[in-house]
């Protein structure tokens, strides 16, 4: 008798307990301070490099209940100042192959005010992109209806993140997804992705990995069709350039100031590839391929001045087994390349062993004098190794993989947010990684992975970074210049030790550092069905 009213009260406690969670979460939690770790061994110019204004990393899995790896891929700051952030997670324990779509909207400060996910069990929803335009946020991406994906666009209330409708392009019988949008200078919407795949066999987009079927697609939708209560209809489109047999998807596509477009195209073959659009669609030059200098495209950006187009992305720069972030610049005029830069944590000089440690940059933003890059930064293939050193490896032994004086040791596979600031040569002006760290918890203890996804330059004219982390979706804001302040660390590196779970959002206010050493679609209105609230290619997930 006793046992069973204690066990009633128990479980009307952990009822109210719950209530009283989800109201808090509902009207916005304010975030926790924390802390986190830089890396001037792997940074560059650290001492000139902007400060770190806040980091918040912000745990799905409160806000909507199971929601697993939550991985952040695209963001952009919001009208208020404050930013949104999009991506997938997985829906259902033990449902790999399913995931949900979601949204949130966090405060000029990191701070949570909502949350939307596409709630359709049982499809892997994905959102890849996310724009304020029309009244709403839309939700880029796709959404799988009667078996197939379709290329959809979501509108989101700005105040509430309820939705107010989707719009699904394609027919059934193939399938297809937007990879990217970005608003024109007109407030009309560029959208770039692929159509015609067969199946959703490796249907993987930005660092989740490449499609290895389909064909690419760009289009532009005017502002009109947007900005009501109902979905952009098949006559709406302004233009659409392709489906192009020669490629797979457009990774990215940014307005130009006549008017037109400049689309980044994807194939195996050539992952990099440029095709330059006029304001009706058309190509003025391209598609021209830029693969043999850069590698893997990733995003594309208008330099200020109009006269060129960088590229970000990754791969072998030195020799033969090494990934790089990249970034490319080339002609506006008729896409030849200008020039490319590569960018490392370890760099060649340290020895034969530096191309373990990885570098992969997904998003790049344009400014009067220089650019900026979202990166990430890790270990990888330690199985290749013999069995002495694969077991260093692993241990992120520094002696074996960077044995510069200061070095902390990482464990294979836990990455650190790399983010570069360069000047309009791309040479490297500074360049910071990062990594979150709880709040009282030992400096470099964390083995909890962080990655910069995207760039996003702020209206005051610094940078963000939309982060994928360990733990839940990062923001990492950075100050418009600035030296971070240095708390001496620890004389010897502790052993790394799991992270402890993080119940709430989690901003960070000041790093802890090392020491420095001395040296054509047709749109279907669908019913709104979302709810406010695979096997990966990137190698940190």
């Amino acid at each position: 008798f006793f046992r069973e009213h204690l066990c009633a009260m128990l479980r009307l406690m952990t009822a109210a307990a719950a209530i009283i969670i989800s109201i808090n979460l509902l009207a916005g939690p304010i975030p926790a301070l924390a802390e986190h770790d830089n890396f001037p061994i792997k940074s560059v110019n650290i001492e000139a490099a902007d400060a770190v204004d806040f980091y918040t990393l912000l745990p799905l899995e409160p806000l909507f209940g199971y929601f697993a790896d939550p991985h952040a891929v695209h963001g952009v700051q919001t009208s208020d100042g404050g930013f949104v952030a999009c991506g997938k997670a997985l829906e259902n324990e033990g449902h790999e192959g399913t995931s949900d779509a979601f949204v949130v909207k966090l405060s000029t400060r990191g701070g949570y005010e909502w949350g939307w996910r596409s709630a359709s069990p049982g499809e892997p929803d994905a959102c890849n992109a996310v724009v304020e335009l029309g009244g709403g946020i839309l939700a880029i991406g796709y959404r799988v209806i009667g078996g197939y994906a379709r290329r959809s666009i979501t509108k989101l209330s700005t105040s509430d993140g309820s939705e107010v409708w989707t719009a699904a392009f394609g027919a059934s019988g193939a399938h297809g997804a937007w990879e990217f949008a970005a608003p024109t200078l007109e407030g009309d919407l560029l959208l770039s992705g692929l159509t015609g795949a067969p199946s959703l066999d490796e249907f993987w987009f930005k660092s989740y990995g490449n499609v290895v079927a389909g064909r690419a697609i760009v289009t532009k939708v005017p502002l009109s069709a947007l900005e009501g209560n109902s979905p952009p209809t098949e006559s709406d489109a302004m233009w659409t350039y392709g489906p192009i047999n020669a490629y797979l998807t457009s990774k990215s596509v940014k307005a130009t100031a006549d008017g037109g477009a400049i689309a980044l195209l994807y194939a195996e073959e050539d992952p990099a590839a440029l095709v330059r659009l006029d304001s009706g669609g058309a190509s003025t030059w391209g598609p021209v391929s830029i693969s043999e200098q850069h590698g893997e495209g990733t995003d594309v950006a208008v330099a200020a001045n109009g006269g060129s187009f960088l590229v970000s992305g990754h791969g072998s720069a030195n020799s033969e087994g090494d990934l790089a972030g990249k970034l490319t610049k080339v002609s506006a005029t008729d896409g030849s390349v200008l020039w490319s830069r590569a960018f490392w944590s370890v760099p060649p000089e340290v020895g034969s062993d530096y191309k373990y440690t990885f570098n992969e940059c997904w998003g790049v933003q344009s400014f009067g004098d220089g650019y900026g890059l979202a990166c990430g930064t890790g270990i990888e293939h330690c199985e290749d190794l013999d069995r002495a050193r694969r077991r260093q490896c692993r241990r992120g032994n520094p002696l074996a993989l960077d044995p510069r004086e200061g070095a902390v040791p990482r464990p294979a596979e836990v990455w650190q947010s790399m983010v570069i600031r360069t000047d309009l040569n791309g040479e490297v002006l500074w360049q910071r990684v990062d990594q979150w760290r709880e709040s009282g918890a030992e400096a470099y203890s964390e083995t909890h992975s962080s990655a910069a996804e995207w760039a996003v330059k702020c209206a005051d004219g610094s940078l963000a970074f939309v982060n994928d982390e360990g733990e839940g979706i990062g923001l990492l804001k950075l100050e418009l210049s600035g030296t971070p302040p240095v708390t001496p660390a620890p004389t010897a590196a502790p052993t790394p030790v799991p992270p402890t779970p993080v119940p709430t959002p989690i901003v960070t206010q000041a790093p802890t550092q090392e020491p420095t050493p001395a040296a054509t679609s047709v749109p279907t209105a669908l019913p709104p069905t979302g709810t406010c609230v695979d096997s990966p290619f990137s190698f940190r997930k």
